[in-house]
């Protein structure tokens, strides 16, 4: 009759210390950058939102402008919601009068928007504005 013999191991089953203490420093480098990227991401879309609102601003504001009749050469400032603005009108090119008899003259805009944070955005166009009062 033969003998029913367990094969011997050569140490206990499990991990070492070394091993253990290896696998905790990969996981924690590794959270590590899970955290720095999640930073990263939320001061980029929070910078992004500011710009956002910032380019709405001087939307809404250029859009305000068309009600006016007649621009004048100079600057205008002011504020609102937090956001400071300004324009600058200059008169580009030459006018020339409609078939109805009102005289339009070209005008160079140029409109700097400055957020509460601080962030600054500067837009110019060209505006069709009556030439006189």
């Amino acid at each position: 009759m033969s003998r029913h013999r367990q094969p011997e191991r050569a140490g206990a089953a499990g991990f070492t210390l070394l091993e253990v203490m290896v696998a905790l420093a990969v996981l924690a480098a590794v959270v590590a950058a899970i955290g720095s990227l999640s930073s990263a991401n939320r001061r980029a879309a929070r910078f992004a939102a500011e710009r956002v609102e910032l380019a709405q601003t001087a939307r809404r504001l250029l859009n305000e402008l068309g009600d006016r009749k007649a621009f004048a050469a100079g600057a205008v400032v002011g504020e609102g919601r937090g956001y400071a603005w300004q324009f600058e009108f200059q008169p580009f090119g030459e006018g020339s009068v409609d078939s109805f008899g009102i005289a339009w003259r070209p005008y160079r805009v140029a409109l700097r928007v400055v957020a509460p944070g601080g962030a600054q955005l500067e837009v110019e166009t060209v505006r069709l504005g009556r030439a006189g009062p």
